[in-house]
């Protein structure tokens, strides 16, 4: 296959270093994975180096472009393929960006360049305001003087000309806020061929509100947007669940809407692990494994308030089994709250680059704690049976020699009895240590040995074992500072990936969507997702993914009979020849 790619030789150089990098991985030896490491990077500094070539205009057009024998288009196969220099590039990220705000074929608006979050949302409340103008005459009598009230229930209906002016004076006052809080929000306009986008062309809330399939609330970064508010709000829910209503039998109100938002989050959850096809494909996913153990808690405590509450249907039950079950829905609700928090708040906070990289370093960091935690486990478990073996010894008690039948003398033991029970035990010593503690087993009347042997751990422990966890994490902290842009750009394009497939509507106001959703997949449909509309890749909407690159069209096709009679072997090694060709040609240019 990589011969056929020979045409396209960016496709062919990615191919060729997401091969590396798969090799390097299942490589035993750590010289072999170096090796081929080194070769994958070498090849994708090829393709970048490619990409440098190439006007903007260019490269938007060649990252989206596909090959006959490859219909993934090129960024996403960069995405998939974790080519995090190429992801990295200007180039790609300018069209990532361009994507992220809607501006792709199959959306009806795109977001203006650099507009802040807050006035993102501010526009996001405008355009809900818009939504209510064919209930404004509606409102108006409401709020009117009962005298008026009666005529207007008389009259059943407000005259046309009044309706229509408060209608518009609504609309205008919407538009002066739109206006004034200074997010724009222009339509894309394309050339006939659909495939050159010329300019903005300012929509009015109004405008925006008239688009179809979902409009203003389908491009990726008001999802995130709305989203993030509404978790905001979901997490203050939580906290005054917590806080203010205490454990008892009866929800309150507060309660009760939690509870109801809680099931609603998990259908949504449900219905993306449908969409993944399988349980191991949903979870490959970092945050979907957190989301999965959040959801498993917040379940788990609804189910046990439910249970409770049947418990108490039935005399018979007792009373210390319904409280028994009631605590520990709480305590799962507890647990479930540290996760939420956590969850939520890291992942808003992963997308400003300052954070990201800390939370890169973090996870790469725990490899090193595990193997930290190996080597100290070894350790701890080797001197904690030594020092059971040593602290042994109290035990022993000088048998009286005046007691004819030889009773032990408890007055002329070692130490006394009392003494050894206000310790703690033996084995324990060797996790305390860590902490400085000894648990009082470093007196005079222990064995010389037992002291010796516990300066010998408190040396081990504190002064080579924990310095070298920090030299690790030092290590590992510089390697991903080195590279740190590359890193969170990577990490920036995977967290808003789901959101290109995510509908519209957040949870909880699509609860009624995702259950017609699941009736109709339970019937054997096929509907489309809850927008009216497939997800999308994050570099390409459906109508893009049929533009394809046509000068590496041609060459393929000029290729393909010259290649089908040649062996695999061939084929790689005019793959080699065609990329030494470039890397030449690219040294040259340099």
């Amino acid at each position: 296959p990589l011969g056929k790619e020979g045409g396209e030789p960016m496709r062919a150089a990615l191919l060729a270093s997401q091969t590396y990098l798969d090799l390097s991985e299942r490589e035993r030896t750590q010289k072999g994975a170096a090796a081929k490491l080194a070769d994958a990077e070498r090849f994708e500094q090829l393709a970048v180096g490619m990409l440098d070539l190439l006007s903007p205009h260019g490269a938007a057009q060649l990252l989206q472009g596909c090959s006959l024998t490859c219909p993934t288009p090129l960024l996403d196969l960069a995405i998939e393929g974790r080519s995090k220099k190429f992801v990295a590039h200007e180039h790609s990220q300018r069209l990532i960006a361009q994507r992220w705000r809607g501006a792709f074929v199959s959306s009806h608006c795109v977001l203006e360049d650099g507009a802040s979050l807050s006035s993102l949302l501010a526009r996001a409340v405008c355009q809900l305001l818009i939504l209510l103008v064919p209930a404004v005459p509606q409102l108006a009598g409401a709020s009117s003087p009962p005298r008026a009230r009666r005529s207007q229930r008389m009259r059943l209906s407000m005259p046309r000309g009044e309706a229509d002016s408060l209608a518009a004076a609504w609309t205008d006052a919407v538009e002066a806020w739109a206006a004034l809080l200074g997010c724009i929000v222009h339509s894309p306009s394309f050339e006939a061929d659909e495939q050159h986008y010329l300019g903005p062309v300012e929509l009015s809330v109004a405008e925006v509100a008239a688009l179809p399939e979902g409009g203003f609330w389908q491009v990726p970064r008001v999802k995130f947007v709305v989203r993030a508010a509404i978790d905001i709000s979901y997490l203050l829910l939580f906290a005054h669940v917590l806080l203010w209503c205490p454990p008892d039998l009866w929800c309150s109100p507060a309660e009760s809407v939690f509870y109801s938002w809680t099931a609603t989050n998990a259908l949504e959850e449900y219905l993306q692990y449908l969409s993944a096809g399988s349980l191991k494909g949903h979870l490959r996913g970092f945050w979907n494994v957190v989301d999965a153990l959040k959801y498993a808690l917040l379940l788990f405590a609804v189910a046990a308030h439910a249970i409770a509450l049947a418990l108490w249907l039935f005399p018979l039950v007792p009373r210390a089994m319904l409280y028994a079950t009631l605590a520990n829905g709480r305590i799962s609700l507890s647990l479930g709250a540290l996760v939420t928090c956590l969850r939520s708040l890291f992942a808003m906070l992963a997308y400003q680059q300052s954070f990201g990289v800390l939370f890169i370093s973090c996870f790469r960091i725990m490899a090193d704690i595990k193997r930290f935690m190996v080597m100290l486990t070894i350790v701890m478990l080797a001197f904690a049976i030594a020092f059971s073996g040593l602290l042994s010894v109290e035990n022993l008690v000088v048998p009286n020699s005046a007691e004819p039948d030889g009773t032990p003398d408890e007055a002329n033991a070692i130490e006394p009895r009392a003494a050894q029970e206000a310790r703690g035990p033996p084995w324990a010593i060797s996790f305390w240590a860590i902490f400085g503690e000894s648990l009082g087993h470093e007196t005079q009347s222990q064995p010389r040995v037992v002291a010796v042997l516990l300066w010998v751990y408190f040396m081990l422990s504190q002064c080579v074992l924990i310095n070298l966890l920090t030299a690790l994490m030092s290590e590992t902290w510089e390697r991903v500072n080195e590279a740190a842009d590359d890193e969170w750009k990577f990490l920036y394009v995977s967290n808003i990936d789901e959101f290109f497939g995510l509908p519209p509507v957040p949870p909880p106001f699509n609860a009624w969507l995702i259950l017609r959703h699941l009736c109709l997949r339970d019937r054997g449909a096929d509907p489309e997702m809850l927008a009216g509309r497939r997800a999308e890749s994050i570099s390409m909407a459906e109508a893009e993914l049929r533009k394809r690159s046509k000068m590496a069209q041609r060459d393929l096709v000029r290729n393909e009979a010259a290649s089908e009679g040649r062996t695999v072997q061939a084929q790689l090694s005019e793959l080699a020849m065609r990329l030494r060709r470039i890397e030449r040609c690219h040294a040259r240019a340099g």
